[in-house]
């Protein structure tokens, strides 16, 4: 037996709701065509033993069986697995999260110009994820600020604010609109009662949202090789 020492391949928020919306679409076509056989299979046992309230002129044509009807059949569709990637969506589309405003182009992008900051690979998997707005919540993902961005460490958070800005949308798609959610009245008035100075800090916390936490080679950002620079020491 072989036992994997390699730390594991992350993805992005972005990337998972993409994952999980082609699956959705997958998932919602299985069933439809499910319940087509299903109502087909109903009709033309209704059609060969009618019952004495039946209306003899009622003929519903569900067409002709198909071979996708029937590996969706064999197939099924897992509720289980429905109710995980609804949640998953629904969380992702959340009005404190800012995943449904990015695009491939702009993570992409963001991921690129972070390496300009000499961040860690969990640090910029973290700002692509979070996106935070504001410079005081940088301190929560990124260790060692002021030593790290000295001697001027407000002008490199207001970069890298500038930064995430640049690549979100304005709003949330169309598309994605249906699964927005919003926080609760509880969890608005939790995050009501933050102190406006911490406010930045805590805003997603207060409001339900769960840490991140990325894997590091012997943890932390003394000790993990900066984004690229892996490749200059292999040469």
């Amino acid at each position: 037996m072989r036992l994997a020492t390699a730390p594991p391949q992350h993805l992005s928020n972005h990337e998972v709701l993409a994952h999980f919306l082609a699956l959705k679409s997958e998932n919602d076509t299985l069933r439809s065509r499910v319940l087509t056989r299903s109502a087909r299979a109903a009709a033309e046992a209704q059609k060969r033993y009618p019952l004495e309230d039946d209306d003899p002129d009622l003929d519903v044509d569900f067409g002709e069986e198909s071979v996708e009807e029937d590996v969706a059949v064999r197939r099924e569709v897992s509720e289980q697995l429905v109710w995980v990637q609804d949640q998953v969506i629904h969380y992702l589309c959340s009005e404190y999260n800012s995943t449904a405003r990015q695009t491939d182009e702009g993570v992409a992008r963001l991921a690129d110009e972070l390496q300009d900051h000499d961040l860690t690979k969990g640090e910029v998997l973290q700002i692509c994820n979070l996106a935070p707005t504001l410079p005081v919540e940088l301190y929560c993902i990124v260790e060692e600020v002021d030593s790290r961005f000295h001697p001027n460490p407000e002008a490199r958070l207001d970069a890298i604010v500038n930064q995430v800005q640049s690549t979100l949308l304005q709003s949330i798609p169309p598309q994605l609109e249906r699964f927005t959610t919003s926080a609760t009245p509880s969890q608005q008035d939790q995050l009501e009662d933050v102190e406006p100075s911490s406010r930045g800090v805590r805003a997603t916390q207060g409001i339900g949202e769960v840490q991140e936490f990325v894997h590091e080679a012997m943890w932390g950002a003394a000790r993990e090789e900066g984004v690229g620079q892996e490749d200059v020491d292999a040469d």
